[in-house]
């Protein structure tokens, strides 16, 4: 009888947070961010973005990776991109949507070339991975 095995997961960031506020350092990628809270969060001293801003980052920056990289590959001439990203969340702080305003700038490009590089940007993986459950397990 043959067991298939999963391969073991490496470790994509360490935080730590004392007890003292919410200023957490995490280490992902040989990088070091800072995540807090706001300052009218009792103990947030306001020196990072917030869990939720790395969040919408993520999925901003993702983006626009993803049209970049489409374009490039396709010597479209993109000369730049811009998304702002509109989340709505519950009155428990749950994330309930997300509206994304994304500005394609370049003097050629088509009507099509346009349409075809706003679908690529909803294939990035951040985005995919938020619109598919992803099951977290606290070992």
């Amino acid at each position: 009888m043959s067991t298939t095995t999963q391969p073991k997961a490496e470790v994509a960031a360490v935080g730590r947070i004392s007890i003292e506020n919410y200023a957490t350092d995490v280490q992902t990628q040989g990088h070091t961010v800072r995540v807090d809270q706001a300052t009218d969060v009792e103990g947030g001293l306001g020196t990072g973005p917030t869990p939720f801003g790395y969040l919408y980052s993520a999925l901003a920056g993702c983006m626009l990776m993803t049209v970049r990289g489409y374009a490039s590959r396709k010597e479209w001439p993109l000369k730049s991109a811009e998304i702002r990203v509109f989340p709505t969340r519950d009155r428990s702080k749950v994330l309930e949507s997300i509206r994304i305003e994304l500005d394609l700038e370049g003097d050629d490009l088509t009507d099509e070339q346009i349409e075809r590089l706003r679908d690529v940007a909803l294939k990035c993986p951040v985005h995919r991975s938020l619109e598919k459950a992803v099951e977290v397990e606290l070992a």
